[in-house]
């Protein structure tokens, strides 16, 4: 998706104030009606959108954990910047992607229906099932790999496979397990207080917190500048422009 100069950031702080740039960007024009370009209009458009307007109140959220030095909790948030922005470049350039996305909601609707129903939820029965079942058959020959498994929509874009490592490690310290327990453990000698000689460590500081970062600011830039490609006016494509070359991010949203 991109290549990376080498420090374009002096520290976490320099980062935090461009993010907070690509942020004001946004928000100065989210409440007026975007316009799609005619081919977006009623196809991938609103899709693409929401995920990027979601990347960026995400990033928000981020920057805030980033001042206050908590940034190994927002790890699980830059993975779903990652997630969201990706997923919009995706939608951008592979065909029937929107009803490839409708039809996996669709099928995780039907699968909460009949989940609900076998814990004897109220107010669903079997014509609810019914109906979510023919709705998801509607979309039937939409069905596609890439729009089920995450690992696929990343891997079908050119650049992606690198990306999506970088996202299995942001999963592995989301998800409760082992790998995120750890981190919240030390060594120790071993006593009676601590007779396995592990300790609690509740602050846990993770590091390279500015490359989490700058991989959060890279993914609201991907995003930002997919979206704004699909309006009819492209109104943030010289600031987008001037941010992708401090980032010395070469765009090139492309399927393998």
């Amino acid at each position: 998706m991109s290549d990376s100069v080498d420090r374009p950031f002096r520290d976490e702080a320099d980062i935090r104030r461009f993010l907070v740039g690509l942020i004001d960007l946004w928000d100065r024009d989210c409440s007026k009606v975007f316009e799609f370009k005619s081919d977006y209009a009623v196809t991938v458009g609103p899709m693409i959108l929401s995920l990027t307007h979601h990347a960026v109140e995400l990033s928000k959220t981020i920057l805030e954990l980033s001042i206050s030095q908590k940034m190994f909790v927002a790890i699980p948030l830059i993975r779903l910047v990652m997630d969201n922005a990706m997923t919009v470049a995706w939608l951008s350039v592979a065909p029937q992607s929107d009803g490839a996305l409708i039809h996996e909601s669709l099928r995780q609707r039907r699968n909460a229906v009949e989940n609900i129903i076998k814990v004897g939820g109220e107010g669903f029965d079997e014509s609810t099932l019914k109906e979510a079942a023919d709705e998801l058959e509607r979309f039937a020959d939409m069905k596609s790999p890439q729009g089920q498994n995450v690992e696929q929509r990343f891997k079908a874009l050119v650049g992606g496979e690198q990306t999506y490592s970088l996202y299995r490690i942001a999963s592995s310290l989301s998800h409760a397990g082992m790998t995120l327990a750890d981190q919240y453990l030390v060594e120790m000698v071993k006593s009676e207080d601590a007779p396995l000689g592990i300790g609690f460590a509740p602050d846990k500081r993770v590091p390279y917190s500015e490359a989490w970062m700058g991989t959060t600011v890279s993914m609201v830039v991907l995003a930002m500048t997919v979206c704004d490609g699909i309006s009819s006016k492209g109104q943030k494509k010289h600031q987008l422009e001037k941010a992708r070359k401090r980032l010395g991010m070469e765009m090139r949203v492309e399927l393998v």
